[in-house]
């Protein structure tokens, strides 16, 4: 493909698509500065030059540290041309797409700060209507991030709009339930979209989900807004209302929204303080669930059994396997007091996907060792191994067979 030319700039590569253009990254001939280009054929549809020209219009006229700059707009013979600020840092649709799932606090300050960026875009009329992953963008250092792509954004304040009703603009992933019907628009719906957004940095998954646009459109307007895995239910009364279905349910500005995550970041911070029952670290973290163990006994009184279950939350395998050293010594004392007595044992763990192949293994391996809990097994007791992912999603480990080596003399009992 010929690169195109544009003068006062040398194209440097491609960066892909931004919605209807095609964007480049460019320097300046003279300010020696990268920019990002978005450039548009001259001869293009007359709709979709009127929409390329209002995202220039819409975006030169707010003026906020967290919307993308533009520093030119102009024509050839052969194109359209926007020049702004170049985000290296990419997208959050890349970081999601690296780590699946943000750390609690670094979704709030995301949405936060978009709440605030929002605020500003519709308290001069303008309706962003595409607030999603891919046009959210970082500096280098990651410290700041800008909204960009108002190329399917509504002026409330113009004359020209090019969406009637009953057409419908924006990704279904996120769009409000009025959006989705086609419906006329306002702020809150972009702050529906901005809850969606939310949900999906806190589970590494959208709101809704189906084979076709249609059906997860269908989703946003009929479905209640989704829940949260347990570890996270502090959050729900902040989902439940940014998705409420009903606009007048929902926040209704952005301000009203960042304040509500304040609060909650605040309450946030004060159980930090109290327990351990909340971590926000700068890594993707398990909102961790306190070291529980609980004993019980069943059955008449002639055959009574005891059973303990054991519960608790690692982050990483390091803190896996101090925990896994607690349980042991638990799991040791409780057999020693019960004695044949000991029958049931319920270990149920919670940790993040990427480290439940490597528990597994440790757990399979401590079968066959003289643990407290190899122990357990080789005296043919009942055992329930659960994995608990961030998602509330379980996997159970199923017991290894302990059989008699045939090739073993002394008929000593191996796990196989």
């Amino acid at each position: 493909m010929n690169q195109p030319q544009i003068p006062g700039y040398r194209l440097l590569k491609p960066l892909g698509r931004g919605g209807m253009a095609q964007v480049v990254l460019a320097e300046h001939a003279l300010l020696k500065q990268e920019m990002a280009i978005k450039i548009i054929p001259a001869n293009q549809e007359d709709e979709l030059t009127g929409r390329f020209l209002q995202e220039a219009r819409v975006i030169t006229r707010l003026n906020h540290p967290n919307i993308i700059r533009i520093f030119e707009v102009g024509q050839t013979a052969t194109l359209l041309f926007i020049a702004m600020e170049y985000m290296q840092g990419g997208s959050l649709e890349d970081e999601l797409l690296s780590q699946r799932r943000l750390d609690t606090a670094r979704a709030l300050e995301i949405v936060q700060t978009l709440a605030h960026c929002l605020q500003h875009a519709h308290s001069h009329g303008v309706i962003h209507r595409d607030v999603k992953p891919a046009n959210i963008l970082f500096d280098q250092q990651k410290s700041r991030l800008v909204l960009s792509d108002f190329g399917a954004a509504r002026d409330q304040w113009s004359d020209l709009s090019h969406t009637r009703i009953g057409n419908t603009v924006g990704s279904p992933g996120y769009m409000s339930p009025e959006q989705c019907r086609g419906l006329s628009l306002d702020g809150r719906s972009d702050l529906y979209s901005l809850g969606s957004l939310l949900y999906l940095m806190l589970t590494g998954q959208p709101p809704y989900r189906g084979p076709d646009a249609v059906s997860i459109a269908m989703a946003h307007v009929r479905n209640p807004p989704p829940a949260l895995p347990s570890p996270l239910h502090a959050l729900q009364p902040l989902i439940d209302r940014a998705m409420a279905k009903n606009p007048e349910a929902r926040f209704q500005t952005g301000l009203e929204f960042a304040e509500a995550v304040s609060a909650l970041q605040a309450s946030l911070s004060v159980l930090a303080d109290k327990s351990s029952s909340v971590t926000i670290n700068d890594t993707p973290t398990v909102t961790p669930l306190p070291y529980q163990i609980q004993e019980q006994t069943i059955g008449p009184w002639y055959k009574r059994k005891s059973s303990i279950d054991i519960r608790f939350t690692a982050n990483d395998v390091p803190e896996f396997q101090k925990l896994l050293e607690r349980c042991q010594s638990d799991l040791g004392q409780w057999m020693d007091r019960r004695g044949r007595k000991a029958q049931y044992l319920r270990l149920h763990i919670q940790a993040h996907p990427w480290i439940h192949r490597r528990i597994q293994e440790i757990l399979h391996a401590g079968r066959q060792e003289n643990t407290p809990l190899g122990a357990f097994l080789r005296l043919d007791r009942q055992i329930d191994m659960i994995l608990e992912d961030d998602r509330g999603i379980c996997t159970t480990i199923e017991p290894v067979a302990i059989q008699k080596d045939k090739n073993d003399k002394n008929g000593k009992k191996e796990i196989k």
